[in-house]
């Protein structure tokens, strides 16, 4: 408990929002002890001041915290895009790369997703990042689909809960494409693959997304 203590307040002068919750969080405990009592340091013998020390605080605390909510929600600070494909591009298998400005969070991961006119998604590559050069690129993405029909491909953080999602997805549609073949069924049949995600795993940051057409070569 020590170390741990030693180590989250040696890390707060690098992350001003965690400094403005504790410094709110100290203004409320003064605040609800009349000022800082001790020795008669700093007492509050008015309760106007008592109320304002500890409202001031409270509100401060709220602020770091709508920070730290609406920033892990939030896709600006990372200057994630896409570079290639270019919109409008004729496409059927591309290497989808581009830029990114900063890193994400351990817990989430960058993946370039197939995404539909109807919000439906289908998971395609997990990214590489080049640290030095700040690019990124995902192989061999698929834009499926038949020819000239338009699709929207996005470069999207994924957290925890979907990564596994995405994993039992994959796992799922393995063994679906195995039965298919199996089956010869023809690949240009309707539901010949399993179906696209409707409702996507909640942690899901889209950065970027360009348009693309599917174009004429075979699948």
């Amino acid at each position: 408990m020590k170390d741990a203590l030693k180590e989250f307040f040696s890390k707060l002068p690098e992350n001003p929002v965690s400094l403005l919750i504790l410094l709110g969080a100290i203004l409320v405990v003064i605040g609800a002890a009349g000022g800082i009592t001790y020795k008669s340091i700093l007492p509050f013998t008015a309760p106007w001041a008592q109320f304002a020390v500890g409202g001031l605080g409270f509100v401060l605390a709220m602020l770091g915290v709508l920070f730290v909510w609406g920033g892990s929600r939030s896709a600006k600070p990372y200057g994630i895009v896409i570079t290639h494909p270019r919109p409008g591009e004729h496409v059927r298998r591309v290497n989808v790369s581009g830029n990114i400005r900063k890193l994400p969070p351990e817990e989430y991961k960058l993946w370039v997703l197939r995404v539909y006119d109807d919000g439906r998604i289908a998971p395609l590559r997990e990214v590489t990042i080049d640290k030095n050069d700040q690019t990124w690129v995902a192989p061999n993405c698929d834009v499926g689909g038949r020819p000239d029909q338009r699709r929207f491909l996005a470069a999207a953080l994924i957290g925890k809960c979907g990564q596994t999602f995405f994993k039992y997805y994959f796992e799922a549609a393995t063994h679906h494409n195995k039965w298919m073949d199996d089956l010869d069924v023809p690949r240009d049949t309707e539901g010949r693959y399993l179906p696209a995600i409707s409702t996507p795993p909640p942690d899901i940051i889209e950065c970027h997304r360009v348009e693309v057409v599917r174009d004429q070569s075979p699948i």
